[in-house]
């Protein structure tokens, strides 16, 4: 079986893939369960909204924001 080709964020909205993926799974050689507990522990802590259903795209959250102000 081939790779599945990469979905293409809507213009606008962050692309999950480019943005959080990559770098993290790529460049700090973090494994998926890795990946995916720190995904949900920022969404727990409000620093991210939730993914959305499509699976390709989150947001920063207003608290998230402020960590970076």
């Amino acid at each position: 079986m081939g790779a599945r080709p990469r979905l293409r964020a809507c213009p606008g909205r962050p692309d999950l893939y480019r943005q959080l993926n990559d770098p993290f799974l790529f460049g700090d050689k973090a494994t998926p369960a890795e990946y995916t507990a720190s995904l949900k522990h920022a969404i727990e802590q409000g620093w991210l909204e939730k993914v959305h259903e499509s699976g390709t795209f989150t947001r920063m959250a207003q608290a998230g924001k402020d960590l970076f102000a």
